[in-house]
């Protein structure tokens, strides 16, 4: 018969990962046949990991309570479970199983013929016409002005510098030149 690893730790039947984990460390550091090398430290700390292992996976710990006959504080999960799957008794929850099943349906008729969801379709037909839309509706930008002579200079880093009416010289990018001018 299995030892009970409550009292191996040292926790309560309610006790939470948090103080099962806590209980585990103090125990492993004491019990760690590096530091105690007594032969009854060694069979103690093996106790101790299995303990900790079992009672720190919620899985483990509800079948643990299951074969021992405890009231499991905990409920079994499984990658695919959600909370009300599993009744106190252990076996699977029918409404759950059925569930599971009607979305599965539904999904699969929400494919549809060629199998493609829904969506993609729409999308599908949707697509161009917001292509169109964009296409007439583009911004091509400030319409551009054509530049005097005299009215641009250059420094000598080829940067552009355009004059504006009352005077004064503004940076104009577009006209840079890369390089010193010729």
């Amino acid at each position: 018969m299995k030892p009970c690893y409550y009292l191996a730790l040292g926790v309560a039947q309610d006790a939470p990962r948090a103080v099962v984990r806590q209980a585990y460390r103090a125990l492993a550091k004491q019990l760690h046949p590096d530091v105690n090398k007594t032969s009854e430290a060694a069979q103690d700390f093996e106790i101790v990991q299995e303990a900790y292992s079992t009672l720190s996976d919620e899985n483990k710990r509800w079948q643990y309570d299951r074969e021992m006959g405890y009231d499991s504080a905990v409920q079994p999960k499984d990658e695919f479970a959600t909370s009300g799957e599993f009744r106190k008794d252990g076996t699977r929850n029918t409404n759950m199983q059925q569930a599971r099943a009607q979305f599965a349906r539904r999904q699969s008729k929400d494919s549809g013929a060629g199998g493609l969801p829904a969506i993609v379709k729409v999308a599908g037909a949707i697509f161009p016409v917001c292509l169109l839309a964009g296409f007439l509706l583009r911004d091509s930008g400030p319409a551009e002005q054509p530049i005097e002579d005299g009215a641009l200079k250059y420094d000598k880093k080829g940067r552009a510098f355009l004059r504006q009416a009352d005077g004064t010289w503004v940076r104009h990018q577009a006209a840079d030149r890369f390089g010193a001018p010729d």
